[in-house]
């Protein structure tokens, strides 16, 4: 069951990500934003946008970056995402946590990472 960003930090570094890339960092964030409200799935790059904004960057750039930090992988940004989500948060779905629309990061994005 998640908790926090460390774990999500120990999956992706458990698949071999570089915890110095910026990839990595998006990943963090982006698989605790879906693992927190699954129907943000079906729109990636709604997710993408937002990230953007708060790091000034573009959502192509942070496409570009997650899919150089996960090149090793034989998978898409998508699926990669999805596979970690359904691993790191399927026992705490199971157990009746994180449904529905909840408010996250209050704070912005960016402080969603202390934790």
């Amino acid at each position: 069951m998640v908790t926090g960003n460390a774990q999500i930090k120990d999956y992706l570094e458990k698949e071999g990500l570089k915890h110095s890339s910026l990839g990595f960092r998006y990943l963090v964030l982006i698989i605790s934003i879906v693992g927190k409200d699954p129907d943000k799935n079906t729109v990636l790059s709604e997710v993408y946008k937002i990230i953007a904004t708060e790091y000034d960057a573009s959502p192509k750039s942070i496409d570009r970056s997650i899919r150089y930090s996960i090149k090793h992988q034989d998978v898409t940004n998508k699926e990669f995402i999805m596979k970690a989500v359904d691993e790191l948060f399927a026992d705490h779905e199971a157990r009746g946590g994180a449904s529905g629309k909840q408010k996250a990061y209050r704070g912005g994005i960016r402080n969603s990472l202390v934790s």
